[in-house]
């Protein structure tokens, strides 16, 4: 009810359109739910359903496979840390799981750097002497946990073939007396949600991967191939972000959750001017603008025609915004297919994005093929 109410107020507005609408396809995959993953169309038609074990946590479309993650192993989740998602697997279309990826430190995201070669953020211990230089020496050591993004070729098994620390590309001047306090009262240091990879980036046109840190405020732009640090976000330029991938504009596009008391917003980023070109949120009207808002989860992708794809994560809604912040599309998709765990309809999604598939994808989907 309160979507449709303000989805009124938008359209007596004008910020509502049904124009404009890139085509494309969703995979839903609902938190914690029954075990269903979910392709549908842009008409809201269901083309295909996976059934796999309870609690999957987020799906690609790689080739000819389902690629989905999963709880698994809940050593992580029992220490009081979140978005475990210790098993990747790959399913083909006879439903038969082709590769397997097991690690209980695994969590959030994963994306792919080529056709074999698998990406995956990690939870890794941060050393005493890393935990000294970031806090400082006079602070008590406490057993905290960084991130790393790992590199795997995958054939008959998965090889390790590089990783990035993000421990390595922060600076202590980086957070705030109050931001090193309230990490401190945790577990995790960065609490690294996204890991994307790009093919170009605007600082010297070569691959990149990109990685979102929540706890931190920050975002990373690394080189690929060598490991360097290409962007780091400046201090609190994001707050709490979800999500930042580089565009085929080599801009860079997040969800800007927001802490506990302030509202969330699309933005992109011109990253050789750290300046924001676009954003969407603060214009709303205050009722719609906290509606909009997600202090969990949620992502952003811009879509080849110019429009932002946004993921309400908490409430499993989705929105299509053009250029002009007209909402073009708007859906509660998680509810519409999805079940959680005890059969009650979904509510969260952790993030979709809007793909092109073709039929003969479709038809290897399925197994017709």
């Amino acid at each position: 009810m309160k979507i449709s109410i303000c989805l009124l107020l938008l359209f007596f507005l004008g910020l509502y359109s049904s124009a404009s609408v890139m085509p494309g396809y969703f995979l839903l995959t609902p938190l914690f739910g029954q075990g269903e993953i979910v392709l549908v169309n842009q008409n809201k038609k269901k083309i295909h359903s996976w059934q796999v074990e309870p609690n999957p946590f987020y799906a690609k479309i790689h080739r000819e496979f389902l690629v989905y993650s999963h709880l698994g192993d809940q050593t992580m989740r029992y220490q009081g840390i979140t978005g475990q998602a210790s098993e990747i697997k790959f399913i083909g279309g006879d439903s038969k799981v082709r590769f397997r990826y097991s690690d209980k430190y695994a969590h959030h995201d994963f994306d792919f750097a080529s056709s074999d070669t698998l990406l995956v953020l990690r939870w890794v211990p941060l050393s005493k002497k890393e935990f000294s230089r970031i806090f400082g020496e006079s602070t008590p050591y406490k057993q905290l946990w960084s991130d790393e993004v790992v590199g795997l070729k995958y054939k008959s098994q998965f090889r390790k073939v590089n990783s990035w620390s993000l421990s390595s590309f922060l600076d202590p001047d980086d957070l705030t007396k109050e931001q090193k306090n309230l990490i401190l009262k945790g577990h995790e240091l960065f609490h690294a949600n996204a890991v994307s990879y790009s093919t170009t980036n605007p600082f010297n046109s070569l691959p990149a991967i990109t990685v979102t840190a929540r706890e931190t405020n920050q975002v990373f732009v690394i080189d690929y191939r060598t490991g360097k640090l290409l962007w780091k976000s400046p201090k609190n330029f994001f707050s709490r972000p979800h999500d930042a991938r580089i565009t085929r504009d080599k801009t860079l596009t997040v969800y800007n959750n927001g802490a506990v008391d302030e509202t969330s917003s699309v933005l992109e980023v011109d990253l050789l001017k750290n300046s924001v070109i676009w954003e969407y949120g603060s214009q709303l009207p205050l009722i719609v603008r906290w509606q909009f808002t997600s202090h969990e989860l949620s992502g952003a992708q811009k879509l080849i025609n110019g429009n932002f794809l946004v993921t309400h994560g908490v409430q499993g809604h989705i929105y299509e915004i053009d250029s002009e912040k007209k909402i073009v599309f708007s859906w509660p998709a998680a509810a519409s297919f999805l079940k959680d765990i005890l059969g009650h309809p979904a509510i969260s999604l952790f993030k979709t994005e809007k793909i092109a598939v073709t039929k003969g994808q479709i038809q290897k989907l399925k197994g017709l093929e």
